[in-house]
Parts: C-alpha cells; sequence; structure tokens
C-alpha cells in the first residue's frame, strides 16, 4: 500500500485528516486564539493544551509501540480520534500504541 500526501489527505482515518479536522474546528472556534498553555514532551507521551476565551483544546499522542495509563478528566470530550472503532464509554484511563486524542472542555 501507497502512504503519501495525496492517499493521506483523502483517507479519513490518516494522520493528514486528523489535522486537518483540528485546524477546520479551531478555525470555527469564534473566540479561539491558540495560546500554548501547556506543552510537555517524553520520550513517550505528547501534550499540548491550548486556551481560548472560553473553552480549552488538549491534544494527547502517545509516540510508542506500547499501552500507556493516562486518566484524563470526564471534564473534556472526545471530538477526534485516530482509533476510530474505539469505545471511550467508561473514560479515558489508557492510550494504545501510537493513539492520538484531540479533546475540548467547554
Amino acid at each position: 500500500k501507497t502512504h503519501n500526501l495525496k492517499t493521506q489527505y483523502f483517507d479519513d482515518n490518516s494522520i493528514v485528516s486528523f489535522y486537518k479536522k483540528i485546524i477546520e474546528f479551531s478555525e470555527q472556534q469564534i473566540n479561539f486564539k491558540i495560546k500554548i498553555k501547556k506543552n510537555i514532551i517524553n520520550k513517550k507521551l505528547f501534550i499540548l493544551k491550548w486556551k481560548s476565551l472560553d473553552n480549552s483544546i488538549l491534544i494527547i499522542i502517545n509516540l510508542s509501540n506500547e499501552t500507556i495509563n493516562k486518566k484524563i478528566s470526564k471534564k473534556y470530550k472526545i471530538i477526534f480520534s485516530t482509533f476510530v472503532n474505539k469505545n471511550y464509554g467508561k473514560g479515558i484511563k489508557v492510550l494504545s500504541p501510537y493513539e492520538s486524542l484531540v479533546l475540548v472542555n467547554n
């Protein structure tokens, strides 16, 4: 299977589409100004928090091939996930290998 920008651009489950959705969401927010409040990077986990006047957006990416225990506050709602078929019914407690989430708190 070929993995290039053209194929990823039209694949709804690709990382390119994932970031396109983030950009589209941020452009729809009336008082949204990207202001990095917290940026944590380690070898396995990337967390970025943006704050607007009305809400905050949290991006969490598991950069490893391991499952990571990471409990996320229930005040955040998932708006995008790279694991489209994963059930988050009881909240987020673990991140699967290479899983990415975008969450909003409003």
